[in-house]
């Protein structure tokens, strides 16, 4: 079945929700048993059951607050939907602001849970 922009737009919500939320268990339930996520193209791809939750629970929630989450579609071709994502957030305990901006690449299965996921993204501002 073909990606569209709406079942994007569902999954992207979702996933708005689970990282303003800081909801690692809401961000493991967008993916597919048989996901492959990248943080960035030159990182091994993270994989496996329970492991999605554990890298929201001790990387990509740690020490945020203040979290607003954006996103804009730019494409979605037959089997992948193209996203432009920024996101400002605070980090704890320094109260530094940061201000990331990225693309990512998403494929959905059947079930609208996400098998693949690979992103490009830059920071701006506060080192922790």
């Amino acid at each position: 079945m073909a990606m569209n922009a709406e079942s994007l737009t569902t999954w992207m919500e979702s996933y708005r929700q689970a990282w303003e939320g800081q909801d690692p268990a809401a961000a493991e339930k967008l993916f597919a048993s048989d996901y492959a996520y990248k943080e960035t193209p030159f990182t091994l791809p993270i994989r496996g059951p329970g492991v999605m939750r554990r890298y929201w629970e001790e990387y990509a929630v740690q020490g945020q607050r203040d979290i607003h989450f954006g996103y804009a579609i730019l494409a979605v071709p037959y089997d992948q939907g193209i996203v432009h994502w920024r996101t400002e957030l605070t980090l704890e305990p320094s109260g530094n602001v940061v201000h990331l901006d990225g693309i990512a690449i998403i494929k959905l299965d059947d079930d609208g849970r996400c098998v693949e996921f690979e992103q490009w993204w830059h920071r701006m501002g506060g080192n922790g």
